[in-house]
């Protein structure tokens, strides 16, 4: 049976963390043979030479654009796209996820928050217009994946999301950070991670 077509939303391709992880779980699934897409709300490629050979690349607005005012562009843009894969995930930030969450419900393609931060800071940091969103569209998703497993009961956003409904799923760091983690790095290892993301692709295939 052929692998599914896995598009993944980020708002740019910077050199941070979030985004390395991103592109490390990218590479991991072409390796095992799945068709991925990458799609950058903003057109800002910081780390190009990182991009794993046989990505496809799509952008919807230019990097010195504003999101907000070109909300429904994007919007359109990334609901086209979607149509041509199986799932859309969106990566690790919030606009990301949010958009995710609305294409499911344009397109009906499943679609998984990927929540890259702990409950503990994520719910101090976040405006009251984040809050009404989260509530909003992360229930919408098929799937939430996060980075540890704490109890979402405590966060009043996510309350109506099941409590079996998040899986945990460590973020797969750069190579070159491999090092730092130390003890923990085979439980952060793209070989432990990736088993874990295509269990759930596989679960919301079927």
């Amino acid at each position: 049976m052929s692998k599914c077509k896995v598009l993944i939303i980020i708002v740019g391709i910077y050199d941070g963390g979030q985004e390395r992880s991103a592109l490390t779980l990218i590479e991991g699934l072409l390796s095992a043979g799945y068709q991925v897409g990458l799609i950058t709300i903003k057109r800002q490629i910081e780390t190009s030479a990182l991009l794993p050979k046989g990505l496809e690349v799509y952008s919807c607005i230019d990097a010195e654009e504003r999101i907000q005012i070109n909300l429904f562009r994007i919007i359109k843009n990334i609901n086209q796209m979607v149509r041509r894969y199986d799932v859309v995930i969106g990566g690790t930030d919030l606009d990301a996820n949010y958009l995710a969450a609305i294409a499911k419900l344009v397109t009906g393609k499943p679609a998984v928050g990927w929540l890259h931060t702990h409950y503990e800071s994520f719910a101090t940091k976040i405006s009251l217009v984040q809050r009404i969103l989260i509530g909003l569209l992360y229930p919408v998703m098929n799937k939430l994946v996060i980075v540890h497993g704490q109890s979402i009961s405590g966060f009043k956003p996510l309350r109506r999301i099941p409590e079996g409904k998040p899986s945990v799923i460590p973020p797969p760091p750069h190579a070159k950070y491999l090092e730092q983690l130390e003890k923990r790095a085979e439980e952060y290892s793209i070989e432990n991670v990736l088993p874990k993301w295509q269990e759930l692709l596989g679960e919301l295939l079927h």
